[in-house]
């Protein structure tokens, strides 16, 4: 069940279907700025961000939201910048597949088990 929401979780205004996230005074971003007003219809997507909210202990959907874009940007940057070298090991192991040094599937589980056992 979907609610109205500006800036805090109120659970007391009428369910609509529809989750709105407007911010008519951001802490964020400039204030001169117009608001935006986010509509989510998607049930479980407001879920999975009210859980983030809790989760986090932000203060409001823009900082959950802002954390979010975040993490998505460093792990973006972080591929972008390692892009040679996991391309280089993914060549090493179709390489390695070619020549029959994989590990049979029967034995994969065993063998990941052993690694995982190792200490780092």
């Amino acid at each position: 069940m979907s609610s109205v929401l500006c800036e805090t979780w109120d659970s007391t205004v009428p369910s609509s279907g529809v989750l709105l996230i407007h911010h008519p005074l951001s802490r964020t971003l400039n204030p001169k700025e117009p608001a935006v007003t986010i509509e989510i219809r998607d049930a479980s997507l407001e879920a999975r961000i009210r859980k983030q909210l809790q989760a986090t202990g932000s203060s409001s959907v823009e900082e959950v939201l802002l954390r979010l874009l975040d993490t998505q940007e460093e792990q973006d940057r972080w591929l972008l910048e390692n892009r040679e070298e996991i391309n280089a090991r993914i060549r090493r192991g179709i390489a390695q597949l070619d020549r029959g040094e994989g590990i049979p599937e029967d034995q994969l589980d065993a063998y990941l088990a052993k690694l995982k056992a190792q200490p780092e």
